[in-house]
């Protein structure tokens, strides 16, 4: 029954988040290791996992507007041909921009906070480089065993 359970929520989250703009296999399989690993290390039930992913889902969606933002922000030739003027207007938009990452941040924790314990909210702070450095190890050690097979 609890499998029945994680398969539906998994379900729901990856039709959702796959409408978004990714597809593939690779994204969908890492988008399945992400739910399992925040669930994981989150200690989230089914309740609190519904709830938190439909909140995180929008909270990266918003997220990852920012950082295409910022991508486009920071695509400068080259800074010596750049007046003072653009200079600044670039700066401006740099901190304009991670201050809405910021502000962004607090209002999706307030909406975590309201069904999270302190600890997971402490956990989530740095869930995703933890995410991202699992990550790395895993193709470390799919290196590392593809390698010695040769």
């Amino acid at each position: 029954m609890k499998n029945l359970l994680l398969i539906a929520l998994f379900s729901f989250l990856l039709t959702t988040n796959l409408s978004a703009q990714k597809s593939g296999t690779n994204y969908s399989q890492l988008k399945e290791l992400k739910v399992k690993y925040f669930n994981t290390q989150l200690q989230l039930n089914n309740n609190e996992a519904i709830k938190f992913w439909e909140i995180y889902n929008q909270y990266d969606k918003e997220r990852q507007a920012l950082k295409q933002a910022l991508k486009k922000g920071e695509k400068v030739e080259n800074v010596s041909l750049m007046s003072e003027n653009e200079i600044n207007a670039f700066l401006n938009n740099y901190f304009d921009i991670k201050e809405k990452e910021v502000s962004v941040q607090k209002k999706y924790f307030e909406e975590f906070r309201k069904f999270l314990s302190p600890q997971q909210l402490v956990k989530l702070v740095n869930i995703e480089e933890q995410f991202r450095k699992f990550l790395f190890k895993q193709a470390q050690l799919k290196n590392n065993t593809s390698g010695s097979n040769r």
